[in-house]
């Protein structure tokens, strides 16, 4: 409880040992930011712009500053301006800002996860949209030591199917699941 896991009961009648971290809400909100005032965004070129960017600030992905603001932009340029980390200017910056963020703040959950199962965590799992974005998914392998299986993307709707699959008797055992999801294509990030 005073790292914040929590127990989440899943459909096999198991408990999943759970912590929920900001993450990619933070660039969708610069995004629709962005594209509001007219701007065309793209998320492979904001990627590469962000492998370009030399921003490296750091901000707390999980600081109430960001919860819902205004503006996603100006909350990011305050937060790095009132804690002495260089403002970003490029979309490129922003999203490297991001991305830099989040796997440090990953790095650190993995550190209190570790502590509180007293188990080493070698491999981290990234699914859904997170799992196309090769900086991060990089970035998370470097700042944690851990390697990165990215994918699968539409994991939400890989989800609802797997459950209506178990509802229905297809999948019977967690295994079955494993077997299905060892078909879809992933990527490996090593640290």
């Amino acid at each position: 409880m005073d790292a914040d896991f929590t127990n989440e009961g899943t459909i096999s009648g198991t408990i999943r040992f759970l912590k929920n971290i900001t993450g990619l809400w933070l660039i969708q909100s610069l995004v629709r930011e962005w594209e509001g005032g007219g701007e065309t965004c793209n998320y492979a070129t904001l990627v590469d712009e962000a492998e370009r960017s030399s921003c490296n600030s750091v901000i707390d992905v999980s600081d109430n500053i960001f919860v819902a603001p205004k503006s996603m932009n100006e909350a990011i340029t305050n937060y790095c301006k009132s804690h002495g980390e260089p403002e970003p200017i490029t979309k490129g910056d922003f999203m490297r800002v991001i991305c830099v963020s989040l796997a440090e703040e990953y790095a650190k959950v993995k550190l209190q996860l570790e502590s509180c199962t007293g188990k080493v965590i070698n491999t981290i799992h990234v699914v859904g949209g997170g799992s196309q974005n090769a900086l991060l998914n990089r970035l998370t392998a470097e700042k944690t030591g851990c390697t990165v299986i990215a994918g699968p993307v539409e994991a939400t709707a890989i989800g609802n199917i797997a459950v209506q699959a178990f509802a229905s008797g297809e999948l019977k055992t967690a295994e079955d699941l494993r077997l299905l999801l060892s078909k879809i294509d992933i990527k490996q990030y090593n640290p």
